[in-house]
């Protein structure tokens, strides 16, 4: 339930940013619109925050989600609407507004769905344990060791 309610959050952005910059500036429909956020929403989650923010850090994903929104508005408005010099700025435009969203998106999957940073990075860190060292012929001269039946 909680990956749909982060799913709807993310398509809701998408769509409202696609939608102000998409119709305003290229006069896209809204079936295009809502094709394209649907789209980019579903690429988005799955890649970016499915697997990219699993391996990585928020900057990390949060970079990778402004590239990938990018390409695929770019990719998708070219496809639906036309191509032209203008495709380009507005879709690196919507991929901005999406992309400074995205932080806040992240720090939410964070902390729902995955594990602290510190207790991963303590469970890959190798432990070392401290003892004091015994030599054999301290062991047998020990009266303790020696007296045994």
């Amino acid at each position: 339930m909680d990956h749909l309610k982060i799913l709807g959050v993310k398509f809701l952005l998408i769509y409202f940013s696609v939608l102000a910059l998409f119709e305003l500036f290229e006069g896209a429909t809204m079936g295009v619109i809502l094709w394209m956020s649907i789209l980019v929403t579903i690429i988005s989650y799955v890649v970016g925050d499915l697997f990219i923010l699993r391996q990585y850090n928020n900057l990390t994903a949060s970079l990778a989600d402004f590239g990938l929104t990018f390409i695929s508005l770019w990719l998708l408005a070219n496809m639906y609407i036309g191509g032209g010099s203008a495709i380009v700025v507005v879709s690196l435009l919507s991929a901005f507004f999406i992309a400074c969203c995205e932080p806040f998106i992240h720090i939410h999957m964070e902390n729902k769905f995955m594990e602290s940073r510190s207790e991963v990075r303590a469970l890959n860190r190798l432990q070392t344990e401290f003892a004091r060292e015994t030599d054999v012929h301290d062991i047998q001269s020990n009266s303790e060791y020696s007296k045994r039946p």
